[in-house]
């Protein structure tokens, strides 16, 4: 995983993309909090298998498929990717999080 200023890309080796079935969010935490909702974040909420990949292979001939989601705040100085299911409608059991600050 990478995630700038603009955009996060997501690697996934040999491609396969059948246990990331499960929603993604991006929470950005914009350095203008008054941008932001009540949680202090704007949410952003995607699916891999909605995405086009960048294949590309490494020296061994493994394949590798880049998966990218542009960042829609403009200035932000977190950002969180992670993983959730809501189970029977209810929000929201998170799988995983990852953390980056920007700003540092």
């Amino acid at each position: 995983m990478t995630v700038t200023a603009s955009e996060v890309t997501l690697g996934v080796k040999a491609c396969n993309i059948d246990k990331l079935g499960d929603e993604f969010f991006l929470h950005l935490y914009p350095t203008d909090a008054t941008s932001a909702g009540p949680e202090g974040f704007v949410n952003q909420q995607f699916n891999l298998k909605t995405l086009t990949p960048i294949e590309s292979s490494d020296q061994a001939g493994v394949a590798s498929c880049h998966y990218r989601v542009k960042i829609s705040s403009s200035d932000v100085k977190r950002v969180a990717v992670g993983q959730f299911r809501a189970p029977e409608g209810r929000c929201c059991e998170i799988l995983w999080t990852k953390e980056v600050k920007l700003d540092e």
